[in-house]
C-alpha cells in the first residue's frame, strides 16, 4: 500500500496503513494474530478521532487487555464462558457456516433453481470443504456426513427462529440485510464456489 499512500490525504494514509497492519495481523496464527489487528484497529480509531476522547476505543482496549491476560493464565469476565439452558453447543464458526449456507440456498432458489436441487448443491460443497453436520445428536443432524436432508434441516431451523435468537439466525439477518452476495448479478455455480471458499476459509469441520 506504500505507493498508493504516496500523495493521498490523511485520512487516506491512515487507512492504508490500517490495511497493511491487518495484512501483517492476518499472517499471525491465533490469538496474536488477534491482538495485533485489534491494536491496528485502535491505533486507527485514534488517528481519525476528531475527539480528544477516546471512550468510544473502551470496548476494544478491554478486549485487547482480557487477551493479553490469558497468557498470563489469567481469564477476565469478558471472555468467559455463559452457559444458558438450551443453546446451541456448536462453535461460533458452525453457527456462521449454518448462516451461510441457508443463505446460499435461498439465493439459489430466488435465481429459479428448485429447492430440492438446491439443497443437494449445498451438500455437496459443504462435504467438498469438510464441513460435519454439527455436534453428535444434535437437531436434525442425519449421519455424520452433510446431506440434502440436513441442508434442509437448517433451512428449518433458521426459519423457525423468528426472532433471530440463536447465533446462526443473526448471522443470517446480518448476511440478508448487508452482504453482497445479496446484491448484484452472479451464477448458481459463482455463488456455490464462493459458499466453498467460506466454509474452507472458516475451518468448521
Amino acid at each position: 500500500m506504500r505507493d498508493e499512500a504516496e500523495g493521498a490525504s490523511p485520512l487516506e494514509q491512515a487507512v492504508f496503513s490500517l490495511q497493511d497492519k491487518l495484512q501483517e495481523a492476518s499472517l499471525l496464527e491465533g490469538r496474536p494474530g488477534a491482538i495485533d489487528a485489534l491494536f491496528a484497529v485502535a491505533e486507527f480509531l485514534s488517528v481519525i478521532s476528531s475527539r480528544g476522547d477516546l471512550q468510544h476505543q473502551r470496548p476494544i482496549n478491554e478486549l485487547i487487555s482480557a487477551l493479553i491476560s490469558l497468557d498470563d493464565g489469567k481469564v477476565l469476565p469478558m471472555l468467559k464462558p455463559v452457559h444458558l439452558p438450551g443453546q446451541s453447543k456448536n462453535s461460533v464458526a458452525k453457527e456462521s457456516a449454518k448462516a451461510m449456507v441457508v443463505f446460499v440456498v435461498k439465493r439459489l432458489t430466488g435465481m429459479g433453481l428448485d429447492r430440492n436441487s438446491a439443497y443437494k448443491k449445498v451438500a455437496r460443497v459443504c462435504r467438498q470443504a469438510g464441513v460435519s453436520p454439527g455436534r453428535k445428536g444434535g437437531k436434525n443432524q442425519i449421519g455424520t456426513e452433510m446431506t440434502a436432508r440436513t441442508v434442509r434441516g437448517w433451512c428449518d431451523d433458521i426459519s423457525a427462529d423468528v426472532g433471530c435468537h440463536s447465533r446462526a439466525g443473526r448471522h443470517f439477518s446480518l448476511l440478508s440485510e448487508a452482504s453482497p452476495l445479496l446484491h448484484g448479478s452472479t451464477t448458481p455455480d459463482a455463488l456455490l464456489e464462493q459458499l466453498r471458499r467460506f466454509l474452507t476459509d472458516t475451518n468448521t469441520a
